[in-house]
């Protein structure tokens, strides 16, 4: 039972409202400090590097719409649309919006790394030749956001290698691990209803021959032009233009292939297929040989740090919900390049690659680590007696930020700015304080149910929780009395080596 007297499992979150949308009356350069210079740009808009004033470290990218361009208010509401539903570690993550009277900003996730194709050319110019292996790595994360976003009915209609972006892990990094993000939904739609939008939109050379010919794009055209992409990586160029077309179809016995694995052609040719309805999909596609047999193999060292995670979970399970909503809220605001190592346990452990952790696919990722506690207890009962909260939301599957909140009980995870930036996703009138009504909004409870929750942290009795209470929270620990059906964190910590 927390403080309220409901059990655990009850507890959701509101995790939509931690998406800021300001009016004019907030404008973004009061909050962040944004770059002149253009880190990109497109014919939707341009995008800037920006910091959170008094808080540089939290670095993030800003995309500026001008209202006086057409559509430009549509696209941007569109676009924004998509983004809040999404929630996945190989996809660009979205904070929040501005408005005043000459543009709409949208501040999403900095990615500190190169475009694809930019990445592939600095490998060949160091004399470093990118192997089947590298560049199964790379495009794996790519079907993983695929296969999400077409789950969620939306096609990214724009795949092409400089909406990739690739970022190396640390130099000591052995196993040449990657952080992939799709980016630039700008002409991202929901495919079961196209009505109003331009059919025939994205980038030619990559574009599905259907959709060339203004047929309304679907999850085979993403598949096609994944494809494409690709086969620039593997062949060193596009395909012919007449397969490019769909005049013709792609003839892998050519000696432009000699080099390739018989595996990675058969996919080729299984995503280059003329016909849309015998194209790979998102889903198959992860189920190749050539993408299960190119992933990152979990290492001792990964099992040791599952493990931890697995301690930090435990932790989450016996916490407050105040201190669970928090931590929440820190994790949504991190970054790849903040919690790479909890990025990576996330996608090892989601088997199907759909961005979602099952019960069955967290079990089975800690037995085939050998993970086992002091007391015996069987891995699928110890993952059902957690589970609920680590779940906050209710839908009955870990979801990325679910995972981050919950390891991120270790401190290690958090900085003083980083909770600086969460404190302010709570404090949505910008008072310095947060109210009982500003909980209720995200805790989904009545304001008389979190004045219950306030007191012990309200350590100047004002009803609010300024920055330093706030904080604390994230400093309080449970008790050391284990909940009925749950082992210690001692227990939970022991790993058995493979």
């Amino acid at each position: 039972m927390d403080s309220t007297g409901s059990t655990r499992s009850s507890f959701q979150l509101r995790r939509s409202c931690f998406f800021l949308e300001h009016s004019s009356s907030a404008a973004v350069h009061d909050v962040y400090d944004v770059d002149k210079h253009v880190l990109g740009s497109g014919g939707f808009g341009t995008v800037h590097r920006a910091t959170l004033k008094g808080a540089a470290n939290e670095v993030r990218a800003v995309k500026v719409l001008k209202r006086k361009q057409a559509k430009a208010e549509a696209t941007f509401k569109k676009e924004v649309s998509i983004l809040r539903q999404f929630d996945h570690p190989c996809i660009c993550r979205f904070f929040e919006t501005f408005q005043d009277d000459r543009c709409m900003y949208m501040v999403l996730e900095y990615i500190k790394g190169i475009e694809l194709f930019d990445y592939i050319q600095d490998r060949i110019v160091r004399g470093i030749e990118p192997s089947e292996c590298e560049i199964a790595q790379i495009m794996q994360q790519v079907s993983c956001a695929l296969l999400y976003c077409h789950e969620r009915k939306v096609v990214h209609r724009d795949l092409k290698p400089e909406n990739i972006m690739v970022q190396t892990l640390p130099a000591d990094n052995e196993q040449n691990l990657f952080v992939v993000k799709l980016i630039d939904f700008g002409l991202a739609m929901d495919f079961t209803s196209p009505a109003g939008e331009s059919l025939t939109a994205g980038t030619y050379d990559y574009m599905a021959p259907e959709v060339q010919r203004g047929h309304p794009a679907t999850p085979a055209s993403d598949m096609w032009s994944f494809g494409i992409v690709m086969h620039a990586l593997l062949a060193g160029g596009l395909p012919l233009a007449p397969v490019r077309q769909g005049r013709k179809r792609i003839d892998t016995r050519r000696s432009l292939y000699s080099d390739l694995s018989r595996n990675a052609l058969c996919i080729m040719e299984g995503l280059l297929q003329i016909d849309p309805e015998r194209r790979l999909t998102a889903k198959s596609l992860m189920q190749t040989a050539w993408m299960r047999g190119n992933v990152h193999k979990p290492t001792k060292q990964d099992s040791r740090n599952l493990g931890k995670t697995m301690s930090a979970f435990l932790e989450f399970h016996q916490s407050l919900m105040l201190r669970r909503a928090v931590l929440t809220a820190l994790a949504m605001q991190a970054t790849s390049h903040q919690v790479e190592e909890l990025r990576q346990q996330f996608i090892q452990v989601d088997a199907d690659g759909n961005g979602r952790i099952t019960r069955a696919e967290l079990a089975a990722s800690l037995s085939s680590s050998k993970f086992r506690t002091q007391s015996g207890e069987d891995v699928s009962s110890w993952v059902e007696s957690i589970f609920d909260s680590i779940d906050t939301d209710g839908s009955d599957e870990i979801e990325y930020t679910e995972w981050l909140a919950a390891a991120m009980v270790e401190g290690g995870y958090r900085s003083e700015q980083a909770v600086q930036a969460a404190f302010r996703v709570f404090d949505i009138d910008h008072s310095g304080k947060v109210s009982q009504q500003e909980l209720a909004r995200v805790l989904a409870r009545e304001e008389q149910d979190i004045a219950h929750l306030i007191p012990q942290f309200d350590t100047d009795g004002d009803g609010e929780l300024d920055l330093e209470e706030f904080t604390q929270l994230l400093h309080y620990s449970p008790e050391s009395a284990v909940l009925p059906g749950c082992v210690t964190t001692h227990e939970v910590s022991q790993i058995v080596s493979l």
